[in-house]
């Protein structure tokens, strides 16, 4: 059994052009649009919650319009699901390495005995959503390849790239360059962080400055005001006049 699992980067659409004995396991709304799906994995338990407003109802609606194999926690958004066997995957593999549909899904093709795994829109690049999702896909992929299950992903994805080695990789001749390049942009930023710093006291102070001269033009340019001033003109005259 071949598997190609399909996330939502733009390597995906190579996916489409496999050979009719791969099968397509996709997952998530953004891949709504694929032309081939073999079997769909909804793995969400929280998608009727009211917290969502209901944003997900469109999405469960397309799932449910077609007729490709489903999986789920249970059946209560899709009737047709199949449950996800969860527990088996916990007593085969253990709890650690669950982080991300896609890591569940890998297992899954493992524990089917698939003979080749294939990553399709699978980036795991952003640090801030994907950084504790990637160190999975990287265990999955080890022990597929160990138990001898082909693994592979196209070359717009790093998903397969392994993590820096330690201690060695800032000692590698890229390494050293990256790092020197680094501390170049940090010092950068800092020089950057404190101009911004003088010049945001600097705003501060003509802003200071604006609300005086805001001041001044409600408070002394009125009709009233003038008025006063012609009668107060001739008797500083007549008091400069007697002065002199």
């Amino acid at each position: 059994m071949k598997v190609a699992i399909v996330g939502t980067c733009p390597s995906r659409a190579l996916a489409m052009r496999l050979p009719p004995d791969w099968r397509i396991w996709a997952c998530s709304p953004g891949n709504t649009d694929l032309q081939r799906i073999d079997t769909w994995f909804e793995l969400h338990g929280d998608l009727d919650h009211a917290i969502e407003g209901g944003k997900f109802e469109p999405y469960i609606a397309w799932v449910n319009l077609h007729g490709f194999e489903v999986y789920a926690q249970d059946q209560h958004l899709i009737p047709r699901a199949k449950t996800f066997p969860v527990e088996e995957l916990l007593r085969e593999f253990g709890e650690y390495f669950f982080s991300s549909q896609p890591a569940w899904m890998m297992a899954f093709a493992i524990h089917r005995g698939a003979t080749d795994i294939a990553l399709f829109g699978i980036d795991m690049a952003a640090k801030s959503e994907y950084h504790h999702q990637k160190p999975a896909i990287l265990y999955f992929a080890q022990l597929a390849q160990q138990r001898g299950i082909r693994v592979m992903a196209p070359p717009e994805s790093e998903v397969l790239a392994p993590p820096p080695l330690y201690g060695y990789s800032l000692n590698s001749p890229m390494g050293r360059k990256l790092r020197v390049r680094y501390l170049e942009l940090e010092e950068e930023v800092q020089k950057l962080d404190a101009e911004i710093m003088r010049l945001s006291a600097k705003r501060q102070h003509f802003m200071g400055s604006l609300d005086d001269c805001d001041w001044a033009l409600q408070t002394w340019t009125g009709g009233l005001y003038r008025e006063q001033n012609e009668v107060v003109k001739p008797l500083l005259h007549q008091l400069r006049d007697a002065a002199e």
